[in-house]
């Protein structure tokens, strides 16, 4: 989603962590650690890019640090890794590192998930559209098609009545909770603080749930 957007369109990133990778809750309150400089979207393309190489990363750390291979999965290891990454953007690394150790973006993490969580959306990536959910990986096409059916929708007033999306969480037994958000639904959900790109007053939100696995 690096392409260019209308000008009506805003981007919002939130992080929804899964435990596929055990650094990646960490790498997420990074995010909002290096998002608070200034540089989301650096740190963003960073840490996807050493995806393959952090294991490596967090192993040859721990090495450095004294510590044994084992002990790469440690917190104090995985958050000098990720200050490495923040030294690398020309970020405060201080400043990062003591975000990290008082875990000051843990509640925005955490909501993000709960957030996404309620409404079914148990993957990543995962996307709304104006509310309605876009599920998994899609090229810029599939999104930008996406895009223009609300804007069409709104020049002409003659956007669909879709019925509003249920809190899964609630529902009762849970067998009768859905796999997943209902594409034909739309879901209530908000920034929640999280960074973005665009005008806030956007006429089209994209709702972007990401995870470093």
């Amino acid at each position: 989603m690096q392409e260019t957007f209308p000008d009506d369109l805003k981007i919002v990133y939130r992080q929804h962590p899964l435990g596929n990778h055990y650094w990646a809750a960490i790498a997420a309150e990074g995010a909002y650690a290096a998002g608070a400089q200034g540089k989301f979207h650096e740190y963003d393309t960073l840490v996807f890019s050493q995806q393959r190489q952090m294991t490596t990363k967090l192993r040859e750390k721990a090495v450095a640090m004294g510590k044994s291979a084992q002990e790469a999965r440690s917190d104090e290891v995985q958050r000098e890794v990720l200050t490495d990454l923040a030294g690398e953007l020309g970020l405060d690394q201080a400043r990062f590192r003591q975000d990290l150790e008082s875990r000051a973006y843990l509640p925005q993490v955490q909501a993000d998930t709960q957030a996404a969580m309620k409404v079914g959306a148990r993957g990543t990536p995962a996307s709304f559209v104006n509310g309605r959910f876009v599920s998994g990986a899609r090229p810029f096409e599939s999104f930008k098609a996406e895009v223009q059916k609300e804007l069409d929708w709104d020049r002409n007033g003659n956007r669909p009545d879709f019925p509003k999306g249920t809190n899964v969480s609630q529902l009762k037994p849970k067998s009768t909770r859905p796999k997943g958000p209902d594409p034909n639904k739309v879901y209530d959900l908000t920034a929640g603080g999280a960074p973005f790109e665009g005008p806030a007053g956007a006429e089209v939100t994209v709702l972007h749930y990401l995870d470093y696995q």
